[in-house]
C-alpha cells in the first residue's frame, strides 16, 4: 500500500512515477523467492465523499 500511496503523491506532484512492480521476497520451501506484484495507481475518491451502502436485514 505504501507504494501506492508514494506513487500518487508523485503524481500529484508532477513527477511521473517509474511504473517498476513491487517486488518481495516470500519464503518458499527453503529459499527465498523474488515475486513482482503491478502495482495500481488509479486515483481513488476522497473516503469523506463514500456513503456506506445499506444491506437488507
Amino acid at each position: 500500500m505504501s507504494r501506492q500511496i508514494l506513487g500518487t503523491v508523485l503524481g500529484r506532484s508532477g513527477v511521473q512515477d517509474s511504473g517498476a512492480a513491487l517486488t518481495q521476497f516470500p519464503m518458499v520451501e527453503d529459499a527465498f523467492t523474488a515475486h513482482a506484484t503491478e502495482v495500481s495507481l488509479t486515483d481513488r475518491p476522497p473516503m469523506n465523499t463514500l456513503r456506506p451502502t445499506r444491506v437488507a436485514a
